[in-house]
């Protein structure tokens, strides 16, 4: 009979729940987005571990799920990051969203986007583009400053970059200052 009872109860709660329309969500082209231009020679996993003065296959600091990547030319870094920006402006929200869609999500998409990229030159090696989890001592270009924070890292013909991807800026990865706590490629 309890039983019974609370099968009633969430019954009616769940014919009060109100349900809300899911809005439309745009419909995006990459067509825009840059064509890679590489860098060579490619890089290994453990040159990424050599770079970062760390051990190989050191998944506590690096985590690598391939073998072997491919920089970028500098120019296509400038190009993708400003396409990205133009991206993010106009499909992802801007506003306050807790943890819905925050900076790990920004550097994902970052990422993520890039390495699509790969299509349009049918390459087989991955684009050598990671994820940062930082600790956020001080703000970097405006953001961050207080706990884990999120960011990209791309390899390019001008070395090793920082990207903010929720504004577009960067800077040299050895200008950069926060502790970095696990690289993700």
């Amino acid at each position: 009979m309890r039983y019974l009872i609370l099968l009633c109860l969430l019954g009616l709660t769940l014919k009060a729940t109100e349900v809300q329309e899911v809005p439309e969500v745009p419909e995006v082209s990459f067509k825009s987005s840059p064509i890679p231009i590489y860098t060579y020679p490619g890089k290994t996993d453990r040159d990424l571990a050599k770079a970062f003065e760390l051990k190989p296959w050191s998944t506590k600091k690096l985590m690598c799920f391939d073998s072997h990547y491919v920089g970028v030319n500098f120019k296509y870094f400038i190009q993708y990051t400003e396409w990205f920006n133009k991206f993010r402006t106009e499909h992802c929200p801007t506003y306050g969203n807790g943890d819905s869609f925050d900076c790990e999500n920004f550097a994902f998409l970052y990422k993520s986007l890039m390495v699509t990229s790969v299509f349009k030159k049918k390459n087989l090696r991955q684009i050598l583009v990671g994820v940062l989890m930082v600790k956020s001592e001080k703000p970097f270009h405006g953001i961050g400053g207080d706990g884990l924070h999120a960011l990209n890292i791309i390899y390019t013909s001008a070395g090793w970059y920082v990207v903010e991807p929720q504004n577009g800026q960067y800077t040299e990865l050895e200008k950069y200052t926060n502790p970095i706590i696990r690289y993700i490629f």
